[in-house]
């Protein structure tokens, strides 16, 4: 099989691997990655301690790699849950989770779409541009759907709000048009910022087996040590191995890639000496290969995220858990009080045991007793316990995916189609900072498998609009989420102007004149893009409106005749009876006109 690099070609099957010679100087090299790694590692140290934390009180199984132990299979299989009591943090991580991918990401419906951009209205209506556009839409939701995504953003979105900041790789499959992604756990990255505040660079630790290895590099360029390992089979050990992605300068550092190549890509080994001084391979991308979504900007490279903002309500939930816990263990076994006559003396708690007691009869006080309560306690500590999950609840957004499902399953036949708008407008604007900063990632994402697409001919060269730069192409989301929060305001605005119209319409009816309604079925078409499978068409709508006006039209026409008849009739009763010499008016007409 042979394996296309930024340097020499390498077939894998030769029976001698020998190393590569790389036309960089690799010592020059290992220098500057030194140099950026420890730059790197500076600024993440300061986020490590808090983002620790966070990991242990709601989800420990995420962020294990911050542990930075060599053991990562024992450290995949050791529970770390031993700080919580109460699990509704946990849960509500993960509701959150269900909630984002149903609203934003859902497999089950279309939540993107290619369209063009920056074209007059003319150019959009050509059939090749909207085809293409459409053509290549199809194209990235059928490769999405092929590949690991929706498995990878079901971990995305807890990581992010975690952690604030989650990051993945956008890699090209085994095939054309196949395309792998790969969730980086926290503790396993490193990132940097260009000067317009974009993720650029991208370090990540790599625990590798050795099968892993030979798999993914050059045999003959792993240190001798490790190739005897691999050729005695002890391909289950793990190494450690450092990946830099950044941005191509063409300097002389990287002169083993294309200057045209946008991203350059070094993998390297610490503490260890080779020929290439550790340098295991250095390759390079047309397009950004990685993903980081910043769930909060805190300003820095890394952002801020849910799991901090929650982090006192959730210590204090398991402080007070404990706390009730301790109460119901001890009302359940009380802490008793006893006359010191009777130390040493055994009592029996169980049902219809008997302990005797050598004390006076009838003084009214009992022998033994509790020594306090702790029912009214236990009461207020739960009361307090589920205040505290409440507005955890809220903080991870529970309630509005909770509200989002009442109202589209049930309220929507109880309430009016203002009050509708108005409850989802409510909670979905709470969501606006955050939807932005998925916009960005998400955009990330389907620029990288786009180029993918495009490059291995899945997606047809684009049209000449497109090609001679006269116009451009956007993502434009289309979730549910996405949905609502566009229509939020537009449908709020409808509402009211029906509203309103209608009601000064009681006391002035031609305000009505005032009202296209069928631009308002149009604009609710556009901003419920489903609703428009149910809209007949402008032909059909005309076709219907004619038949109506010529049936209208014939019915005034009918009684115009009819009324004519009515009034001839009278006027003839009326000229009979009316006398004209020896007989009536209407005999003299008659005579007259014979």
């Amino acid at each position: 099989m042979n394996k296309l690099s930024g340097y020499e070609m390498y077939e894998r099957g030769d029976e001698k691997p020998r190393a590569t010679a790389f036309s960089c100087d690799t010592a020059q090299l290992k220098k500057y990655l030194g140099k950026r790694k420890a730059s790197l590692e500076a600024i993440r140290n300061e986020f490590e301690e808090i983002w620790k934390e966070i990991r242990l009180y709601f989800e420990p199984n995420y962020g294990k790699a911050l542990l930075d132990s060599e053991n990562r299979d024992g450290e995949a299989a050791k529970r770390e849950d031993d700080k919580i009591l109460n699990s509704e943090p946990r849960l509500c991580v993960q509701r959150y989770a269900a909630g984002m991918q149903s609203g934003i990401t859902n497999k089950a419906q279309p939540w993107l779409s290619i369209v063009p951009k920056f074209i007059t209205e003319d150019e959009a209506r050509q059939p090749e541009l909207n085809q293409w556009c459409s053509t290549a839409t199809n194209e990235i939701m059928s490769a999405l759907e092929r590949a690991n995504f929706y498995r990878i953003t079901q971990m995305v979105y807890p990581h992010a709000a975690l952690f604030g900041t989650s990051c993945i790789l956008v890699l090209r499959g085994s095939a054309p048009g196949n395309i792998h992604f790969h969730l980086i756990d926290e503790g396993d990255y490193w990132i940097s910022e260009d000067r317009y505040r974009d993720v650029s660079t991208l370090m990540r630790r790599l625990s590798m087996t050795l099968g892993q290895v030979d798999e993914l590099f050059m045999r003959g360029n792993l240190p001798e040590a490790w190739q005897r390992k691999i050729t005695d089979g002890k391909l289950e050990e793990r190494v450690e191995i450092w990946n830099l992605i950044c941005p191509n300068d063409g300097s002389e550092l990287f002169k083993d890639v294309d200057s045209a190549r946008a991203y350059v890509s070094i993998y390297w080994i610490e503490g260890v000496s080779n020929d290439n001084n550790g340098i295991l391979d250095i390759t390079s991308f047309t397009y950004k290969p990685f993903a980081v979504l910043r769930q909060i900007d805190s300003g820095t490279a890394y952002g801020k995220g849910i799991g901090e903002m929650s982090l006192p309500d959730n210590k204090e939930l398991q402080t007070l858990e404990e706390y009730l816990l301790r109460m119901i263990a001890n009302e359940a076994e009380p802490s008793m009080i006893a006359p010191s006559s009777m130390k040493g003396q055994p009592i029996n708690m169980f049902p219809g045991g008997v302990t005797y007691y050598d004390g006076i009869l009838g003084t009214g006080a009992a022998p033994i007793s509790r020594l306090f309560q702790t029912q009214e306690g236990i009461d207020k500590v739960d009361l307090k316990i589920q205040n505290i999950t409440d507005r955890i609840g809220r903080i991870w957004y529970n309630d509005l995916f909770s509200m989002m499902m009442q109202v589209n399953a049930v309220n929507r036949g109880q309430k009016t189609a203002t009050e509708v708008a108005e409850l989802a407008g409510e909670k979905i604007t709470l969501l606006g900072p955050v939807l932005t900063q998925m916009d960005d990632f998400l955009t990330a994402v389907i620029d990288g498998v786009f180029t993918i697409l495009l490059e291995d001919g899945v997606i047809a060269t684009p049209p000449a609009a497109l090609m001679n730069g006269e116009a451009d192409i956007a993502v434009e989301y289309t979730s549910t989420i996405h949905a609502e929060m566009k229509a939020s305001l537009k449908m709020r605005a409808i509402n009211v102007l029906i509203e309103m119209t209608t009601m000064l319409a009681q006391a002035k009816p031609e305000t009505l004149d005032k009202i296209d309604a069928d631009k308002i079925v149009d604009e609710v078409c556009r901003v419920y893009p489903g609703a428009a499978a149910y809209i007949k068409n402008e032909l059909q709508v005309a076709a219907i409106r004619k038949e109506r006006e010529r049936k209208q039209q014939e019915q005034i026409a009918n009684q115009q005749l009819s009324e004519i008849m009515k009034n001839a009739g009278k006027n003839v009763k009326d000229l009979s009876e009316a006398q004209v010499g020896n007989g009536n008016a209407l005999d003299a007409i008659m005579g007259g006109i014979r």
